[in-house]
């Protein structure tokens, strides 16, 4: 399915919004780091522990859609740029290197890719702010008990 003048500005737009998607990976990488330090070198207290752990943990999934955003925001440019011709072209090659199976039927249509990296936008802007409410959580505690 060759791409037109519109596909080519969603896939643009689409990897302009994901580019945006950076400044949240870098504050969830912070965030991670610090929970992870105040583990390590900030005496314990029950209040701080659980909820610095979480955070530290949410860090995980969150580093994986980090990586995934980055991937389609690369892919999405590609697109627009026309460095790669088309879906199909894009398919193959995914099929090729082993990141996705070839579909059945055909190439998946480009609407679907585009509501499918939203939905990866959502969860890892959800992870993240939950993230934060639950590193800010610990900070709280631990303002309380000192």
């Amino acid at each position: 399915m060759s791409l037109d003048t519109q596909d080519r500005a969603d896939c643009a737009a689409l990897a302009a919004l994901l580019a945006g998607q950076d400044t949240l990976a870098r504050w969830s990488l912070w965030l991670s780091a610090l929970a992870l330090a105040a583990l390590c070198f900030v005496p314990a207290r029950e209040a701080t522990t659980l909820p610095l752990a979480a955070a530290a943990l949410l860090g995980l999934p969150e580093r994986y859609l980090a990586f995934r955003l980055r991937l389609d925001q690369r892919l999405f440019d590609a697109l627009a740029a026309g460095r790669i011709a088309d879906l199909a072209a894009l398919d193959r090659s995914l099929a090729h290197i082993g990141l996705r199976t070839a579909p059945e039927g055909g190439t998946r249509p480009l609407a679907d890719r585009l509501r499918g990296t939203r939905r990866l936008v959502r969860g890892h802007a959800s992870i993240v702010a939950v993230q934060s409410l639950v590193f800010l959580a610990a900070v709280a505690a631990r303002l309380s008990f000192s």
